[in-house]
């Protein structure tokens, strides 16, 4: 409810609601390491699962199928993995699931800088005895940039979340789920001071005292990136009785990523001029990028757990069994570098080359 009532269009949207998690980097959309980053503890979190299995998004993740968001902050998170998790913490996305009657919604939002979005949730009963349940949901989602409106960037992405859910018997549930992401984007600014450069060069201690125009792109419209990620899921759940649940979970995750990604440094005179100049102070943007070319990265789950809540004498016992394969294929090409320096106040040049 709290989601609904806050308008919660993304997992980004979503995190504001808990203390201490900042995120420090935007979506990029490429294959692999493309998601948003986070800030927990002093250590980098993404979001990198869903209900308690892989399944990485590498675009901005829509909120179209959340139910919930489940954050764990600091070194306890790594009791769930390590490969999918950090000293930081871990964000898990719950997701809707069918139930029994028809139902859903579709619901249209607009707003400044020429957003709007187009969302749907469909959920419908297959069978009499109601045993068979499919839900949908999907979305449509397209954002101009703030800055430079009309010429810098966008965001259009594409989310389609089908659920299958089958319950022969009263101890047998079969879940099987997809999400299909499909993106293009031209990537938002990123911004990096040269290593090595002590603070005293640059002439400010603050972002706010940075020389950068905030509503200023130096990000040209043909810097594009197109993602795809396919998630597919498969959830077996068995009461073996009326203490002990055996599930089973099967997952795979692909993403892929081709195109443009412009990043920046903010050069000091000192770095700007080789050391010839001395003066404290900021005059320069240098230009770099890095891009990727079929771009591809492959996650393969398979767990197996068995739950107990049963009772010895007056206290009452918990216990998880379980038993996890992981593998991750990574095929990620990247290729690019630096491109040229320009002067911090021009407007807008363009890279050139024809980019």
């Amino acid at each position: 409810e709290l989601l609904t009532e806050q308008l919660v269009f993304s997992v980004d949207d979503a995190s504001r609601n808990v203390p201490g998690l900042q995120k420090m980097w935007e979506p990029t959309g490429r294959a692999g390491d493309g998601g948003s980053f986070y800030a927990s503890r002093g250590f980098v979190v993404s979001s990198q699962l869903r209900n308690g299995v892989a399944g990485g998004v590498t675009s901005t993740i829509d909120a179209v199928n959340l139910e919930k968001l489940e954050v764990i902050k600091g070194p306890s998170a790594t009791l769930y993995g390590s490969a999918l998790t950090s000293y930081g913490g871990l964000l898990n996305r719950v997701t809707k699931k069918p139930f029994e009657t028809l139902g859903g919604e579709v619901a249209v939002a607009g707003g400044s800088y020429g957003f709007h979005r187009v969302s749907a949730d469909v959920n419908t009963p297959l069978n009499k005895a109601k045993t068979l349940a499919f839900r949908l949901n999907t979305a449509y989602n397209y954002e101009d940039s703030w800055q430079n409106v009309g010429y810098a960037g966008f965001v259009k992405n594409l989310a389609i979340a089908p659920s299958l859910q089958f319950r022969p018997t009263d101890r047998l549930t079969i879940n099987l789920d997809a999400e299909v992401y499909r993106g293009t984007n031209v990537g938002k600014q990123l911004v990096y001071f040269t290593y090595g450069d002590p603070i005293k060069n640059l002439g400010f201690s603050r972002a706010d005292e940075a020389p950068l125009d905030y509503r200023q792109s130096y990000i040209g419209p043909g810097l594009t990136q197109t993602s795809r990620s396919t998630n597919l899921f498969g959830q077996v759940r068995y009461r073996l009785s009326q203490s002990f649940t055996s599930t089973t979970y099967l997952t795979s995750s692909r993403s892929f990523s081709e195109g443009k990604g412009a990043y920046f440094y903010l050069l000091s005179n000192a770095v700007a001029s080789g050391g010839a100049v001395t003066t404290p102070g900021v005059n320069t943007l240098q230009r770099a990028d890095q891009s990727t070319q079929d771009s591809r990265t492959q996650t393969f789950e398979v767990q197996q757990l068995f739950n107990g809540d049963f009772q010895l004498g007056n206290l009452r016992n918990r216990l998880v069994l379980g038993l996890d394969f992981l593998r991750i294929d990574s095929n990620v090409d990247f290729f690019g570098g630096t491109i040229d320096q320009v002067p911090i106040r021009a407007v807008s040049p363009g890279y050139p080359g024809g980019y």
